[in-house]
């Protein structure tokens, strides 16, 4: 810094020259269309500075690091070698190897959050700086980026970067934030912020890669800015912060701490005069998505590391582990929870036993009489038979629609097929439980009622009716048109439409039982 406030000031002598000239230290800009190289050179040498020959960068020259050249459109690439994987993996020897790869380069693309996510394994195994490690983890992890470097290097851009126009992409992750700033259909320079709490919603990761992003472009003097987010959520809240049409809307744990983000866009657009525009896209085409994400199989293994109190890694134990015990905890666990899915259910029984895998809860859930029952389990049933020998034992029931009006449909899966059809004022369990009493007492009850999961049949109103009755309710079919074995045969239909005028009950057959394309 003592050395760069030197320079400028030895070119701040002669304003020709401190408008022509950039104040580096070691490489020094000149605008020869203002002034030569030169004359430069001969000022510098006046106050006793020394400089090297001057090169022309478009017959190609290495600056600040960077191998830049090219004819018309200045591009740049890396300079240094990349050299192999270390032969001895310390925390030292990684951190080198790691600077090398991506600290001195404006665009890295995938291999910053590769390089950064190995300095922190690296962190996690060893404490001391110079303790080896050998662990066969870690050693995939430099291998892989090594692999990846040799046939797609990322290092590279555009060099002559001029406006004031630019579009920044922003994304975030469990792992990363990530930001990219393009101008002219080039990536000009990208960024990428390992998160530290990955128990904080993905919204305000996203909140605070979108300020990440603004202040980015605000560093390369952009004033136009076009901000691009996959997140629906970011993407109204800065809306409606910017714009002013609505209020922000947002009762999250972090309400405040999220307007507090929201304001700071809004000041730092407001001081320094940012036109800024949004605009939604989707994850596949956002640039800045490579910037958030790792090889999934380096996450799997990452928060297993244990250490010792000497900083090195813990010796592997052994234990015997009763797959029925495990069993039995992962049933407890997935009812007392209320029959969640697999992955909400995972995190509840690893709670418990850190040991259980994906697997073997995605077979007890899959198993779930429960949760075969109201939901859909990905899997295919076994044809069954809903008929039953006894006339009026069992009945299927629904509620079907004609014309704008709400009809309850009665089918027998006797042997007598008896259809009743009766018209309801509203679609209530109310409605319902009075035309079912007048059906009741003029046939009686049947033993059971085959239904679906409509929230009429799902109310205490319903249950306790059914009770008071002593009829047995079998849910069923969830999502299913015809789940209860009744299809309407819309040709019958035509054929008597006189009928459905009336609220009396109507006995026609206009359904066709199909028992071979159902499901028990």
């Amino acid at each position: 810094m003592v050395m760069k406030v030197v320079v400028s000031e030895v070119l701040k002598q002669n304003d020709v020259i401190e408008g022509a000239a950039s104040p580096y230290v070691d490489d020094i800009l000149v605008n020869e269309d203002v002034v030569t190289s030169d004359v430069v050179i001969s000022h510098l040498r006046q106050f006793g500075l020394q400089c090297n020959p001057a090169q022309r960068v478009m017959e190609g020259a290495r600056i600040l690091g960077l191998r830049v050249g090219g004819a018309g459109v200045l591009q740049w690439q890396r300079d240094n070698i990349v050299k192999e994987a270390p032969m001895t993996l310390t925390k030292r020897s990684v951190f080198s190897w790691c600077g090398q790869l991506v600290s001195h380069l404006p665009v890295c693309g995938w291999l910053r959050p590769a390089a950064s996510f190995i300095k922190r394994k690296v962190t996690s195994l060893t404490r001391p700086w110079d303790n080896e490690t050998d662990n066969t983890e870690l050693q995939a992890m430099v291998d892989n980026v090594v692999q990846r470097v040799s046939l797609h290097d990322p290092a590279r851009g555009r060099w002559d970067v001029s406006g004031t126009t630019a579009t920044v992409w922003v994304d975030a992750s469990s792992v990363a934030l990530g930001v990219a700033v393009e101008v002219n259909d080039d990536i000009v320079e990208d960024a990428c912020y390992l998160r530290q709490d990955e128990s904080a919603h993905i919204n305000m990761a996203e909140m605070d890669a979108a300020l990440k992003g603004l202040n980015l472009a605000v560093a390369w003097g952009m004033t136009h800015i076009s901000l691009m987010t996959d997140s629906v959520t970011v993407h109204r809240w800065i809306s409606d912060t910017l714009t002013g049409k609505a209020r922000v809307k947002t009762k999250a744990a972090g309400e405040m701490l999220i307007r507090r983000r929201l304001n700071t866009f809004k000041a730092v657009c407001e001081e320094y005069k940012l036109d800024v525009t949004l605009h939604r896209v989707s994850s596949a085409v956002n640039r800045a998505d490579a910037l958030t994400r790792v090889p999934q199989k380096w996450l799997t293994t990452l928060d297993q590391i244990e250490e010792s109190p000497e900083g090195l890694r813990s010796d592997v134990a052994c234990a015997a582990v009763c797959v029925e015990e495990q069993h039995r905890n992962i049933v407890k666990v997935h009812h007392d929870c209320g029959h969640p899915g697999i992955r909400r259910t995972l995190y509840f029984v690893r709670r418990v036993d850190p040991t259980i895998v994906r697997r073997q809860v995605q077979q007890v859930v899959s198993s779930c009489q429960v949760c075969r029952s109201v939901d859909l389990v990905p899997e295919r049933w076994r044809d069954g038979v809903l008929a039953v020998k006894e006339t009026w034992h069992r009945v299927g029931i629904d509620i079907t629609h004609h014309a704008s009006h709400s009809y309850l449909t009665l089918v027998d899966h006797g042997p007598s097929r008896f259809s009743v059809w009766r018209q309801l004022r509203l679609q209530t369990a109310a409605c319902v439980v009075q035309q079912l009493e007048s059906i009741f007492y003029e046939r009686s009850a049947p033993h059971e009622i085959l239904l679906d999961n409509d929230t009429a049949f799902h109310s205490k109103c319903f249950g306790s009716f059914a009770k008071e009755w002593g009829i047995s309710l079998r849910f069923r079919c969830a999502y299913v048109a015809s789940g209860n074995g009744i299809q309407f045969n819309s040709e019958l239909l035509q054929m008597a439409p006189n009928y459905f005028q009336t609220p009396r009950i109507i006995a026609l057959m206009i359904y066709e039982y199909k028992p071979n394309t159902l499901h028990t």
